[in-house]
């Protein structure tokens, strides 16, 4: 008898198959599948075509779904029925790391917050690196990447700047705090010489003397201003003092 369904009359039988099989070549009682994905007869909105026996089905891409109903094609906003992965949970229907989520067609995009970018490779937001990319502040003496941001690294008369922290202030810069009745700048200097001996300036600094963007020392008597570094020196000077209106002189010198 036939595979599927058979008709007959008094003349003659034959048999006829359902739907997504045709009769056999090799026996007309017999039915075989037809191979839409094969033959290219499958839905125009099917993205890979999966063969079924008697019909098929797809597999998407992303931003896209199958269709529930007839589960022969691929549905998105292309085909009229977008899927928006930013109304999902944020690591499960769209990247962790985007900021705020843009819906787009079959997809979706992000925006990202102050000092991020877009990744180049996949929707998610990345930290800018302003140190490698030389976008940090030119008065930024040692850019230090932070997350999201930078802060700097200062050199000797110059300090952070407190409000941005992310450039360096002293004169030298010609940065400081703008005044507001003149619009010039008003210079903000490091002086050195109002914090601590041994710390801000040198410890065999006599006098300390604040210039711009560093410092200087007054020596005492007998000493005198070392040549590469802020402090007094003075190994071979001898110091007086009188006893009985007589001079004598330390380190047995003679007077």
């Amino acid at each position: 008898g036939c595979d599927h369904e058979c008709e007959e009359n008094k003349d003659d039988e034959w048999c006829s198959c359902r739907e997504g099989f045709n009769i056999s070549s090799d026996d007309w009682k017999d039915c075989v599948d037809i191979n839409e994905c094969e033959d290219n007869t499958h839905h125009e909105d099917c993205h890979s075509c999966l063969n079924t026996e008697g019909s098929y089905t797809c597999e998407c891409r992303d931003g896209y779904e199958l269709d529930p109903i007839t589960k022969q094609k691929c549905i998105g906003e292309l085909c009229g029925v977008d899927l928006d992965e930013c109304k999902g949970t944020r690591g499960t229907h769209y990247h962790r790391d985007c900021h705020k989520c843009i819906n787009t067609i079959g997809s979706y995009t992000c925006e990202c917050d102050e000092y991020y970018e877009l990744d180049p490779n996949e929707p998610k937001c990345i930290d800018i690196n302003e140190c490698e990319d030389n976008t940090h502040h030119e008065d930024c003496h040692t850019c230090v990447i932070t997350e999201g941001s930078y802060t700097c690294k200062c050199r000797n008369g110059y300090e952070l700047d407190p409000i941005t922290k992310q450039k360096c202030i002293g004169e030298l810069c010609g940065v400081g705090v703008v005044s507001t009745d003149t619009n010039d700048y008003v210079v903000a200097d490091l002086d050195e010489c109002k914090g601590t001996r041994g710390t801000h300036y040198h410890r065999d600094c006599h006098k300390c003397i604040n210039t711009i963007g560093g410092h200087t020392c007054e020596c005492d008597e007998y000493y005198e201003l070392d040549l590469n570094e802020p402090k007094c020196i003075g190994e071979n000077a001898f110091t007086f003092y009188t006893i009985e209106n007589q001079e004598h002189c330390f380190n047995d010198h003679i007077c």
